[in-house]
């Protein structure tokens, strides 16, 4: 592999993410393209799975809320693994869009 090789991923990450090549950052270093690599690999593999405080900011909801419908089974499925709880992405999406469904008022009929 070499700096033809780096050049075309570089290019097409730079496609892929919309950066703008300019002047000297058309010259990069291995070590650059290692970590633009590393970067791209976190980013197809970010996990699903939420704690509780990311599944709050994600839903806008106080943690305490959280706390308090899964001890009476009321919101979005959630799991333990040791001792921290988790949200998957895919169940707080289907219950917020189960929620919305419940309550909407209004619209075009």
């Amino acid at each position: 592999m070499g700096d033809t090789s780096n050049q075309r991923t570089f290019a097409t990450l730079a496609k892929l993410f919309g950066w703008r090549i300019e002047g000297d950052d058309r010259r990069f270093t291995r070590a650059r393209v290692a970590h633009i690599r590393i970067a791209t690999r976190k980013l197809l593999t970010m996990s699903t799975r939420l704690s509780t405080p990311e599944a709050s900011e994600y839903l806008s909801l106080p943690e305490s809320t959280l706390r308090y419908y899964r001890c009476i089974s009321k919101g979005p499925a959630s799991y333990v693994m040791g001792r921290r709880v988790f949200y998957d992405l895919c169940d707080l999406d289907a219950w917020k869009d189960a929620q919305k469904a419940a309550t909407l008022r209004g619209g075009a009929e």
